[in-house]
């Protein structure tokens, strides 16, 4: 990936200060502990659960959680 455009680091999208961008592919790359791992992908899971849920009640508000 060298020469790749950084847009964000996951932590950003993840509390929303960077939109993310579903119309294009995300790559990511980590670094740390396999249990920093698991914990960014239980956010995520639960955060795309959010999303889901919102849409099929028709509520798109922006709710953080």
């Amino acid at each position: 990936l060298s020469g790749a455009k950084i847009f964000a680091e996951l932590g950003e999208v993840l509390a929303g200060k960077v939109p993310s961008r579903a119309s294009e592919t995300t790559i990511f790359k980590s670094l740390g502990m396999a249990v920093e791992d698991i914990a960014a992908a239980m956010l995520v899971n639960r955060s795309a659960k959010n999303n889901r849920e919102r849409k099929e009640s028709g509520n798109n508000s922006d709710m953080k959680n």
